[in-house]
């Protein structure tokens, strides 16, 4: 019996680590190539948002994905790190929160108010680039 309590506890503790699926997901127009340290990037939000800077919401078909992307990967805890120069920031909603999304290289899904990691596949990373590069035409 305790060991059926225990895996229970151990499930319930994963599955509220999660990432529940985004409901929308406000795209910052702001596509500068400058490198950020995670310290740094977060801070970014903060001027984007009260700078006024110009934000666009993705398409349902963008959200499908993302949330695909999101879900079906590994999540791991970030940590500390210098991100390359390509970078977008997004604003994900979901049970009337809100998250602060970075979206490095068209590589890597990083949930900075989370401090969670997605892990990608090579695929999950093509499919990631070719969205991410798409918003920027």
């Amino acid at each position: 019996m305790e060991k059926y309590f225990a895996l229970l506890l151990l499930t319930l503790t994963i599955k509220a680590k999660a990432q529940a699926p985004l409901d929308s997901v406000k795209l910052f127009k702001d596509f500068e190539l400058h490198g950020r340290t995670t310290a740094s990037a977060y801070t970014h939000f903060t001027d984007l948002i009260h700078e006024g800077r110009k934000t666009k919401l993705i398409s349902s078909t963008d959200l499908q994905t993302l949330n695909s992307l999101i879900l079906d990967s590994k999540i791991k805890k970030h940590k500390q790190t210098k991100f390359g120069l390509d970078n977008i920031f997004i604003l994900g909603y979901y049970n009337r929160h809100e998250d602060r999304i970075i979206i490095a290289g068209g590589q890597r899904i990083i949930n900075l108010t989370s401090r969670q990691e997605y892990q990608l596949s090579e695929n999950q990373k093509i499919e990631l680039k070719q969205m991410t590069d798409s918003w920027k035409e």
